[in-house]
């Protein structure tokens, strides 16, 4: 963001108060595609986690910490 709306963001950063302003930075997400970009990221992440677990003894253990991660990522508000 830049000039007005940057300063805005950072405001509303420091705020107690800010949720009526929630529809705005949510839009500012969607328009630089922030959303986008972090779900690939955390997709990126998942999949390193996925490998790493292979390794944790016990297959029960790596399943459920794979499946909250797998959570984590693919969740929908």
């Amino acid at each position: 963001l830049g000039g007005a709306d940057r300063g805005r963001l950072v405001r509303l950063l420091g705020a107690k108060d800010a949720e009526d302003e929630l529809p705005w930075v949510r839009a500012r997400i969607a328009d630089h595609g922030v959303d986008v970009d972090c779900v690939a990221r955390a997709r990126v992440h998942l999949e390193r986690a996925r490998r790493a677990l292979k390794s944790v003894p016990g297959q029960r253990g790596g399943a459920l910490l794979e499946e909250l991660a797998v959570c984590f990522v693919e969740r929908r508000r």
